[in-house]
């Protein structure tokens, strides 16, 4: 079981995960294990490989939907997490964002 969180995208916003993935990546507090136009993949950097699951986050990008899964992490890590995925769309889209737990 995950943590689960969405945003919701303004309307006017196509927002590109690559940018997105270049933002977190760039951070240097995660790896990004796989990667496709609607969904990312990735590890916390620098920690042990969790054998019941291969990645720690997905992130999918679902119309004007934004989702977040948090497999693994402690309650400062999810919400450092959120804050840098918020401010990495910021910067891909110049719009805030904000994530509500599901």
């Amino acid at each position: 079981m995950g943590f689960e969180f969405a945003a919701q995208l303004p309307a006017d916003v196509s927002l590109d995960l690559e940018s997105i993935a270049q933002s977190l990546r760039n951070s240097g507090r995660y790896e990004i294990e796989s990667q496709s136009p609607s969904e990312l993949k990735l590890r916390y950097a620098k920690q042990p490989r969790c054998d019941e699951w291969p990645e720690d986050i997905a992130i999918s990008l679902e119309g004007s939907q934004l989702y977040v899964l948090v497999h693994a992490g402690t309650k400062t890590q999810r919400a450092l997490l959120l804050d840098d995925l918020a401010k990495a769309v910021s910067i891909a889209s110049n719009r805030a964002i904000v994530f509500n737990e599901l």
